[in-house]
């Protein structure tokens, strides 16, 4: 008897947990949702990761005109 009273307690601080972590998640998305509607990024590390992304795809096709530019190059020597 004692170990099912000690299972549903443990159950019930685990649900408890997790109705936080419900809780904590959509308080965050109610202010990621607030920064777009006023045309902001939905946080300053998503804007960082977009920067970043944003940064390595601007190399990647720098990277693909130089190659371009040098087999041209290379064409007309």
């Amino acid at each position: 008897m004692m170990a099912g009273v000690s299972e549903l307690s443990m159950q019930q601080a685990t649900a408890m947990r997790l109705q936080q972590d419900v809780s904590d998640k959509q308080a965050l998305l109610e202010r990621y949702h607030v920064n777009m509607l006023n045309g902001l990024p939905p946080s300053a590390d998503l804007e960082h990761e977009f920067q970043r992304q944003y940064s390595i795809e601007q190399q990647r096709l720098n990277d693909r005109q130089h190659a371009r530019l040098v087999r041209a190059a290379r064409v007309l020597h």
